[in-house]
């Protein structure tokens, strides 16, 4: 067996020894993990939703001998929230060091040393992103068997608005799916959570202007309910990937993110409404007759042919 092989076995043994103990039921709820975590940690635990633009950062985990915090980001879906504190939850559970942890994904545009800056000395835990990830997946992917059929065709759906979004911020996505070979259900997970991400990372050019024109739009054009909701939503990441993308700067005032109620922390539900965002994505671009196949720097901005960004 080869060292690789051999480490990537040790990762999946580790998380899912962890994720066995938990015990976690299905449907996943947070407060329950947060109940299932002070029984093993015997300690109390918080979960803490907050906006946590600033901290250039999706969650953080501060232990503490009072209790232990675990602060996650606010303006995301359930399923994302979810998966926030889940990776926090796999450093709280793999490690004993004291501190503060920090969930990735964000942190890469800003750089560690100015994380420290902002928050404080941070714990050099020996969970890596790739344990923290794994042990996500294995518990909300219990939850997920149904995501599992429609994962090929559900991952190629959605790649007409990774790519968009990725070109915009590249620093996120890309690299961690190819760490190592997983199964079809995983690499559908990554790209929602890379989605996910991503438009975390955009939220700051968020122009509500294009949100209010994608919607008169798609009223005219006679949509209505979640697929006017995906097509506003579409054009207003559209927009602020092209924003970020050629440097314009962050916005004072914006919108928050278009997302129906049916929405629950697990992957078939997540993976259906941004399979819906990506799909307005398309026809909008087929619409001003660009091709949405192409290279990511030619494709359509939705919304942007019917109005210029408010600056």
């Amino acid at each position: 067996m080869s060292r690789r092989r051999a480490d990537r076995q040790a990762v999946a043994g580790r998380c899912a020894a962890a994720a066995r103990e938990l015990g976690l039921p299905v449907p996943f709820e947070l407060g329950e993990l947060g109940t299932r975590l002070e029984r093993r940690r015997r300690n109390p635990v918080r979960l803490v939703p907050r906006d946590l633009a600033r901290t250039a950062s999706s969650g953080l985990l501060c232990r503490t001998a009072a209790a232990d915090y675990l602060y996650y980001e606010q303006e995301t879906s359930p399923f994302h929230q979810a998966h926030i504190v889940l990776t926090l939850a796999a450093r709280l559970l793999l490690s004993d060091d004291e501190g503060v942890s920090i969930a990735h994904p964000l942190v890469s545009e800003v750089g560690p040393e100015l994380v420290r800056l902002m928050l404080g000395p941070t714990a050099q835990a020996p969970v890596t992103d790739v344990e923290a990830e794994a042990f996500a997946f294995l518990v909300l992917g219990r939850a997920s068997r149904q995501a599992a059929h429609q994962a090929p065709a559900a991952r190629r759906q959605l790649l007409p608005l990774w790519a968009v979004l990725h070109e915009a911020v590249p620093e996120i996505g890309g690299a961690s799916s190819g760490r190592m070979k997983l199964r079809r259900t995983f690499q559908l997970y990554r790209r929602v959570i890379d989605i996910r991400d991503m438009a975390l990372a955009l939220r700051p050019y968020r122009d509500p202007g294009v949100a209010a024109a994608a919607a008169i739009e798609g009223r005219v054009a006679g949509l209505a309910g979640d697929d006017l909701a995906a097509s506003a939503e579409a054009a207003v990441l559209a927009d602020a990937a092209h924003a970020r993308k050629n440097g314009q700067p962050a916005r004072h005032e914006v919108c928050p993110s278009a997302a129906p109620l049916w929405l629950r922390a697990d992957m078939s539900t997540e993976a259906a409404w941004l399979v819906k965002v990506s799909r307005a994505f398309v026809a909008s671009s087929l619409v001003r007759g660009r091709p949405p196949d192409g290279p990511p720097g030619r494709s359509a901005q939705p919304g942007r042919a019917t109005r210029q960004r408010s600056r």
